[in-house]
């Protein structure tokens, strides 16, 4: 079984993926674009979303505060991805929140438990998330738990939020502020 640092290897440095990641994941970054506030990435791995508001250059770059992710090889890698050395190791439970920041999550909370994703929101009273939906049909790697709409629609239902899917019904990004 790889390890998520080996499952990503090859993508730092790319120039394709990079591309391929802006265009997939548009929605989520013209979301965050349009907040006009600090951004933090939380369980960064090598650091994407932060590169990719780096390249499409619409958003104020010192905005960007880096992020952070519990494991030591994918803050390395994001460091090394984005040449920003603003990433470090952190926990996404016991993070000093900053209620100024908006946290960014891609491709983390499928990996949570229910009762660990209410916490983890409950933590950031303002963030912003892509999750897979069941669309995908098989998980890319790890753990991952590709839940219907309805489901994150009624998992979420205690905060106020703004959904958007996209890519054929197959993504979900969702914005929490409370």
């Amino acid at each position: 079984m790889w390890s998520w640092s080996e499952f990503y290897k090859s993508r730092v440095g790319s120039a394709s993926y990079s591309q391929k990641f802006i265009n997939r994941y548009e929605v989520l970054l013209k979301g965050i674009e349009k907040l006009d506030i600090s951004v933090c990435e939380m369980g960064c791995g090598i650091g994407s979303v932060t590169l990719a508001l780096m390249l499409r250059n619409k958003i104020n770059k010192n905005l960007l505060t880096g992020g952070f992710d519990i494991d030591v090889q994918m803050v390395e890698y994001a460091k090394q991805n984005t040449g920003f050395d603003k990433f470090y190791v952190d926990d996404i439970f016991s993070h000093e929140v900053d209620k100024d920041k908006l946290y960014v999550s891609h491709g983390v909370l499928e990996h949570f438990n229910d009762k660990d994703i209410i916490q983890i929101l409950d933590r950031y009273p303002v963030s912003m998330h892509y999750v897979p939906l069941e669309g995908w049909k098989i998980p890319s790697f790890g753990d991952e738990r590709l839940l219907s709409f309805a489901y994150w629609e009624d998992l979420l239902s205690r905060y106020t939020i703004k959904t958007k899917i996209f890519n054929e019904g197959k993504d979900l990004v969702f914005y929490v502020r409370q």
